[in-house]
């Protein structure tokens, strides 16, 4: 049974970490393609477009689209590109978006889209550890 959601209301946060992830992986060197895979994964627009606030069900924890839209990419850029890359992918991310002028406010105004990036990567890395050595 599923306490966190045991109506089953919440989208499945598991399945939109792992999809993202195994589209990501499929060209990841390629500009073009990676930007196609976060545009097509990009659930907080796709809510806001569609005037609806989805929650979603991940490792034990519901998020609002918009906080499991920095999870997810965080989580699959870790996954494809390591712990170390995907920090300042998300970065260049957040001075790429539509934010305030000026690279430093731009990054204050994102602090807490890094706060949950981090959820994503800590959830990769415990991951990427459990497939090394095995479920302890």
């Amino acid at each position: 049974m599923n306490f966190v959601d045991p109506l089953g209301l919440c989208e499945d946060g598991e399945k939109y970490v792992q999809d993202y992830t195994k589209a990501l992986k499929k060209n990841p060197y390629s500009w073009p393609y990676v930007r196609s895979v976060v545009n097509e994964y990009d659930i907080k627009l796709a809510d806001e477009l569609s005037h609806i606030d989805r929650t979603w069900s991940f490792r034990g924890e519901k998020y609002k689209s918009d906080v499991m839209g920095n999870i997810a990419p965080a989580y699959a850029a870790t996954m494809v590109y390591g712990p170390i890359v995907s920090p300042v992918l998300m970065v260049g991310a957040e001075i790429m978006y539509d934010r305030p002028k000026g690279i430093s406010a731009k990054i204050k105004a994102a602090t807490g889209s890094f706060k949950m990036n981090a959820v994503g990567i800590k959830e990769a890395v415990k991951d990427t550890i459990k497939d090394m050595f095995g479920a302890r």
